[in-house]
């Protein structure tokens, strides 16, 4: 079947096109090929960074503690319990609590107010008493009282 010249034309037409398609993505191509190859093969200089300028001086020595707190609890080897043997208040206290002490040493006064007023009242009953016994003995010597009631008093 022989082709129409419309057709043939239209082939040809087509056959441009499509040449001229492949030619414009072949120059694409080619296009971004080189770029590539030119912006990657090309040397950067490298610029040197400029340094930051310090002082420089010299140290000072001198002699440096350091002191750090913490937290803690102080525990003791031995525990002694330490008791009055009288009752009373404390007038005076000579040691502070964790304090080294020695043995015989003075650790508290206790308020003499209370041993001055027992120790008056401990007198008035001895005096009672040695009162009480010179009357038994005046009542034996006068015989108003028998001898085994002056032992008794």
């Amino acid at each position: 079947m022989p082709f129409t010249s419309l057709e043939i034309l239209n082939s040809k037409y087509l056959l441009l096109n499509f040449q001229i398609y492949t030619m414009n993505k072949l120059l694409v191509c080619t296009g971004l090929i080189a770029f590539l190859c030119l912006s990657s093969c090309t040397t950067k200089k490298e610029e040197k960074e400029e340094g930051d300028k310090f002082i420089v001086t010299n140290p000072i020595k001198i002699d440096t503690s350091f002191t750090k707190q913490y937290v803690s609890q102080i525990r003791s080897i031995q525990n002694i319990e330490i008791r009055a043997q009288e009752n009373g208040y404390l007038q005076n206290i000579y040691v502070d609590e964790g304090q080294f002490v020695k043995k015989g040493q003075l650790l508290f006064r206790i308020m003499p107010g209370m041993y001055q007023a027992e120790l008056l009242k401990a007198k008035a009953e001895a005096k009672g008493a040695e009162i009480e016994l010179q009357n038994a003995k005046m009542l034996v010597d006068k015989n108003i009282v028998s001898k085994n009631e002056q032992a008794l008093a």
